[in-house]
């Protein structure tokens, strides 16, 4: 099933490859976009669109991942918006 993932609480300077290995172990990883803010004291994001078997298990994972020190923040877009 396809699913577009919200990850937040990320370093500034987070790159789509740092991204990358705590996703595709959970999901096979379509694109990675990473958006930096304007704001320094914000942190980037990254819109994941990728095909897992079990997206909730994913999701789960996910929420227990960090980056750099960085618990990160994980949602699923809703159905319908891309």
């Amino acid at each position: 099933m396809m699913v577009v993932l919200y990850i937040g609480n990320l370093p500034l300077d987070t790159t789509a490859d740092e991204v990358a290995p705590l996703v595709e172990p959970l999901a096979q990883v379509k694109s990675i976009v990473v958006e930096h803010p304007g704001d320094l004291a914000a942190h980037a994001r990254a819109r994941v669109e990728a095909v897992a078997r079990h997206a909730e298990s994913a999701l789960a994972a996910l929420r227990e991942a960090r980056l750099r020190g960085c618990r990160l923040i994980v949602q699923r877009a809703r159905t319908g918006v891309s």
